[in-house]
């Protein structure tokens, strides 16, 4: 969530108590300092619900922490970030693991969940919505597909089976057998009356980076209120290994 305004901007994961990954292109957007923190809500399934910040389920960002060859251009590749979160009651179990896309088709089921706009600029879903079917697209029908966006290394594509009618959330998760993490939605370029697939950051190549902490390839910022942050000492955050430190 918007740290500021308290609304949504975009889907995360979390992959470990008191970490999430998420788009890069999404925390870095921010203008405002309080915008590159966002809050993040844990288990969630209705954005009509009061979460404020003093709320359990609704945490702070202590730390962020950027692929260092994110250009601030999704199509370019690297759209990832980890968030360090405050707090010390984890409520919600982690995912249970990272899988290639490559272990999952063709014989096992590809599944999205998020809150589906119907297009990028348009307001999430109030409910927490599953696309049951989700069909993989090798790299050359997708970048034919795309025409003008590339296709990253680290990246897949994948495209809904039918066409929703709300279905744009970046950060939205890939996943397969509804349990295992393949992808977080990137970005798309959407086209009138044809059907694109979606481009998602193949998180399994990002594995060592993650559990690592993105350690000598990040670029690392620190939440400066401390009132709320690194009263965990069994969440880790990145130390001086980082490629660069943003100071505010």
């Amino acid at each position: 969530m918007n740290a500021m305004v308290q609304t949504h901007v975009c889907t995360g994961i979390l992959v470990k108590p008191g970490l999430v990954v998420a788009p890069a292109s999404c925390v870095t957007k921010g203008i405002k300092d309080q915008e590159k923190f966002p809050l993040v809500r844990l288990g969630s399934y209705d954005l009509n619900t009061h979460d404020g910040p003093e709320e359990p389920e609704v945490l702070k960002t202590c730390q962020r922490i950027v692929h260092h060859k994110f250009t601030g251009k999704p199509e370019e590749g690297n759209d990832i970030a980890l968030l360090v979160l405050n707090g010390t009651k984890w409520q919600h179990a982690p995912i249970e693991g990272m899988l290639p896309v490559d272990h999952c088709v063709p014989n096992k089921t590809m599944s999205s969940l998020g809150w589906f706009a119907t297009s990028r600029h348009g307001s999430p879903s109030y409910n927490l919505v599953a696309i049951p079917k989700l069909k993989h697209v090798e790299k050359g029908e997708c970048v034919k597909a795309l025409k003008d966006k590339g296709v990253p290394n680290g990246t897949v594509c994948a495209v809904p089976e039918f066409r929703a009618v709300a279905e744009w959330d970046l950060g939205s998760p890939l996943l397969c057998q509804d349990e295992h993490l393949i992808g977080l939605v990137s970005y798309a370029q959407p086209q009138p009356n044809v059907h694109v697939p979606y481009v998602y950051t193949h998180v399994s190549e990002y594995e060592n980076w993650i559990n690592t902490l993105g350690k000598d390839a990040s670029t690392v910022r620190d939440n400066p209120d401390s009132e709320y942050c690194r009263k965990d000492p069994e969440v880790p955050t990145a130390g001086d290994s980082a490629t660069t430190r943003e100071e505010l």
